[in-house]
């Protein structure tokens, strides 16, 4: 036997499958190929790394830090209270000076599948989003939007003895 902390709430106790920026970002791709028609998934790509520039609509899922605040804590530490900080970047493609529809629809649809589905994306855990920060980017030949969101998931792991 073993003393390991595992993620509370799951069936049966265990660790996460990948880690969570990976996680979120399938969960995010499943739920906008189900639940989202404008823009559609084939305009979208989900990716971990950075900009590709192979879509006219991008999100990028980083993974920013863990915090394993003491002060949330059991006695004992036999549960502790977890947060992890996911940064996803949207960036959308577009033209001159004006804004393209998709940078609302796409910023719209992220939003929802998130707010939505806070407590089922990535079950047991809560997913927030904590901060939206828009950014303008612009190069010779085309405009970037770019927005950063900063994703909050909250879990609790508990320590247990596993064979």
């Amino acid at each position: 036997m073993a003393l390991k902390y595992v993620v509370a709430g799951t069936s049966p106790l265990a660790w996460w499958s990948n880690d969570l920026h990976l996680l979120l970002k399938d969960a995010v791709k499943a739920k906008w190929t189900t639940d989202i028609t404008d823009p559609p998934v084939a305009y979208v790509n989900f990716n971990d790394d950075w900009f590709t520039d192979s879509q006219d609509i991008e999100f990028t899922f980083l993974h920013l830090r863990d915090d394993f605040n003491p002060n949330r804590r059991s006695v004992g530490w036999n549960r502790r209270n977890t947060a992890t900080f996911i940064d996803v970047h949207m960036f959308v493609r577009g033209m001159g000076n004006t804004q393209p529809a998709y940078v609302y629809k796409a910023k719209k649809a992220f939003e929802d599948i998130i707010e939505l589905n806070n407590t089922t994306l990535l079950a047991p855990a809560i997913v927030t989003i904590d901060t939206m920060d828009p950014m303008k980017e612009h190069d010779h030949q085309r405009t970037m939007y770019h927005y950063r969101f900063s994703i909050t998931v909250w879990y609790d792991k508990v320590k247990v003895d596993l064979p």
